[in-house]
C-alpha cells in the first residue's frame, strides 16, 4: 500500500487471488414470498458429528443439539487436545425430502456463546445421509458482537431445495470476551444449543434486469518500456528497469498496482538520502527473479544487490552482496517504495492490518477501508493485507535494525 512502515525493508509481499466481489454486478434476484414451516425436531435425527467433547459434563455429545432444551449443548472437543476447525454437525431432517428453506442455530446459552458459528458453509443431500453426496446452498458469517452471543443464527436459502439431510459446517467461530471487547474472541471450538429446521413453499424468484455497474476507474497503471516481467504460474510481476520497484501484479486479467509514478532516484542510508546509481538488472531462474546492483555515488565502497524474485505465490524482495569496506552503513530505508498501492478510487480498497499486543483487555486487529479513511491515519503494524476489489496482498517483513552490526556483509544490519 501507499505508505511508510518505517521498517528499513520491506522483505516479502505474497500477492494472492483474494477475488472480493468482482467488477460486473450481475442480475438480481427479486425474493418470493416464502411460506415457512417448522419442521418437527422430534422427526430429525443425528446422523454424525467431527467431535464430541467428553470434559463439559452432562453436554458434549452431538445429539443435544436436538433435544429442545436450550440449556444442553453439543461441544467439540477441547481437552486433553484441541480439535482444530472446519467442525460440522450432520442432521437427518425426515424421512422422505422436504423442501429446505432455512435453518435456526440457536448458540450456547452459557460462556458468552462460545464456540458458535462465525463463518460457515451450509450443506445439502437427498437420500441416506451417511452416503449421499452433499452439494453447499449457501455460506456467510455471522456477527461476532457480544450483544448477539446469545442470539439464534439464521440461514435462510434464495432458493428452497428438496432435502433429506443437512450439514452445518463451522468454518470458523467466536469465543468469550473480556470486559471493554465490544466483539467476541475468535475460537477453535465449536458448540450449538439447539437445530431447527422449516421448510418453504411459495413462487420461485425470478431475475429481475438492473443495469450494469462497473468499479471506478482508478489511476492509470503505467508500464515503462522495457518493464521486467517475473512469472510463475497465472501470477506475474512487472518491475520498472531503472529500479527494483513493482509496477504492477496480474492475476489473469486481475490487476494491483505496485508503485504509481517514476523510478525513484535515491534511498535513505542512516537517515540521509543517497542518491543510488542502478546497473542493468539481470533476469535469471527462467523470469523468476532479477538482480539490480546498486551503488552509491557519494559512498565510495558501498554496493549491494537488490533480488527481486516471484515463487510459490509470493514475490520478495531481498538485500544480499552487501559491500561496507567503511562500516558506514546502519540502516537502509526506502521512501516511497510502494510495493502495493490501492486507493480510495475503488470503493472496496480496504487495508486490513493486525499489531502484536500482550495484553488480553485490548484487540489489537483493525480494518482501515481506504475509500473512507485520511492518509496517514494508520502508521504501524505487524501484518498487513491490502486489497482492492479484485486482488489482494499480504506482508510480511524480515527487516531489522541493528546499528551494533560490524561485519561487512551482515545482513542483519539492513
Amino acid at each position: 500500500m501507499s505508505r511508510s512502515t518505517g521498517r528499513k525493508a520491506l522483505a516479502g509481499v505474497a500477492a494472492g487471488a483474494l477475488v472480493a466481489g468482482g467488477l460486473i454486478f450481475p442480475q438480481s434476484m427479486a425474493r418470493a414470498d416464502y411460506t415457512y414451516t417448522a419442521i418437527p425436531q422430534s422427526g430429525m435425527s443425528l446422523v454424525e458429528v467431527n467431535s464430541v467433547s467428553v470434559n463439559e459434563g452432562v453436554n458434549g455429545a452431538g445429539e443435544l443439539a436436538l433435544d429442545g432444551n436450550t440449556d444442553t449443548f453439543w461441544h467439540t472437543e477441547w481437552q486433553p487436545d484441541v480439535v482444530q476447525p472446519p467442525h460440522h454437525i450432520t442432521i437427518k431432517l425426515a424421512d422422505q425430502a422436504v423442501q429446505f428453506g432455512r435453518v435456526t442455530l440457536t448458540p450456547r446459552q452459557s460462556s458468552n456463546g462460545s464456540g458458535r458459528a462465525n463463518e460457515y458453509e451450509l450443506q445439502t443431500a437427498n437420500g441416506d445421509c451417511t452416503t449421499a453426496t452433499y452439494t453447499k446452498v449457501a455460506e456467510g458469517a455471522f456477527s461476532g458482537l457480544v450483544a448477539d452471543n446469545a442470539k439464534d443464527q439464521v440461514i435462510t436459502l434464495d432458493t428452497p431445495v428438496a432435502a433429506t439431510c443437512a450439514k452445518v459446517i463451522y468454518k470458523s467461530s467466536w469465543g468469550g470476551h473480556v470486559t471493554g471487547d465490544t466483539t467476541s474472541r475468535a475460537e477453535t471450538v465449536a458448540s450449538l444449543a439447539e437445530f431447527n429446521a422449516e421448510s418453504a413453499t411459495g413462487t420461485a424468484p425470478t431475475p429481475t434486469p438492473t443495469a450494469t455497474q462497473t468499479a471506478a476507474p482508478g489511476p492509470e497503471i503505467v508500464i515503462p518500456d522495457g518493464a521486467i516481467e517475473l512469472t510463475d504460474g497465472d501470477l506475474k510481476v512487472r518491475l520498472h528497469p531503472d529500479f527494483p520497484q513493482v509496477v504492477d501484479y496480474r492475476l489473469g486479467d486481475k490487476q494491483l498496482a505496485g508503485r504509481l509514478g517514476d523510478a525513484l532516484t535515491s534511498v535513505l542510508i542512516n537517515e540521509v538520502e543517497q542518491p543510488v546509481t542502478v546497473g542493468d538488472p539481470v533476469v535469471a531462474d527462467g523470469s523468476k527473479s532479477v538482480t539490480y546492483p546498486l551503488t552509491f555515488p557519494n559512498l565510495p565502497g558501498v554496493s549491494f544487490d537488490a533480488v527481486a524474485s516471484l515463487e510459490d505465490g509470493a514475490f520478495t524482495l531481498t538485500f544480499t552482496n552487501i559491500k561496507d569496506d567503511g562500516n558506514a552503513v546502519n540502516r537502509l530505508r526506502i521512501p516511497n517504495h510502494d510495493l502495493v498501492s490501492v486507493t480510495s478510487d475503488d470503493a472496496a480498497s480496504q487495508l486490513t492490518a493486525g499489531n502484536v499486543n500482550v495484553n488480553r483487555a485490548s484487540t489489537a486487529d483493525w480494518f482501515e477501508n481506504v475509500a473512507n479513511t485520511a492518509a496517514g491515519s494508520a502508521t504501524m503494524s505487524y501484518m498487513v493485507v491490502a486489497n482492492n476489489s479484485t486482488l489482494a496482498a499480504a506482508f510480511d517483513s524480515n527487516g531489522t535494525e541493528d546499528n551494533r552490526a560490524t561485519g561487512t556483509t551482515s545482513p542483519g544490519r539492513v
